[in-house]
């Protein structure tokens, strides 16, 4: 399965490069769903890591493994590497910045493979779910690139704790 987002950002790709790749190993700092996150790679750029530890709520805890890393097109390319449930096969995000005027146009592309019977029955949901995640995820990426603080939603899932 695919799930397609974009989203506009009022401020210049380098700000938002910064945030979702040389910062790689901190989205709990600004999304809601990611409880938790820490470096448990090697040091690919500034203080981007070329894995990842989160904590994402309604899910546990998941590894990823960043597959491209190119700060020059802006793009960044990680798998999930452990944290799936059994009857996903593989998954990943692809991450594409493009400037837009004076901002940025943030493009997210999630794959996901289901396998066996329990795959196919639950894919629908799980598509759902992820797309929910895609958008929250966006939503709380704009609202921190532009304004320097995390999304009011952000706020409230810390104040939960």
């Amino acid at each position: 399965m695919k799930i397609l987002n974009s989203i506009r950002i009022n401020r210049q790709v380098g700000d938002v490069w910064r945030i979702l790749g040389e910062e790689f190993a901190t989205p709990h700092i600004w999304a809601s769903d990611i409880t938790h996150a820490e470096a448990i790679g090697s040091p690919i750029a500034g203080e981007a890591c070329d894995a990842r530890s989160c904590n994402i709520k309604g899910m546990g805890k998941t590894k990823e493994k960043v597959t491209k890393f190119d700060p020059v097109q802006h793009e960044l390319t990680y798998e999930v590497s452990e944290g799936f449930p059994f009857f996903v096969k593989r998954g990943g995000n692809h991450w594409k910045l493009e400037a837009h005027g004076s901002g940025t146009l943030v493009q997210m592309h999630a794959t996901i493979e289901t396998s066996g019977v329990f795959g196919a029955m639950l894919a629908p949901m799980m598509k759902l779910q992820m797309r929910g995640m895609l958008g929250r995820i966006g939503e709380e990426l704009k609202y921190y690139a532009e304004t320097g603080q995390p999304h009011p939603r952000k706020l409230r899932a810390m104040s939960a704790r």
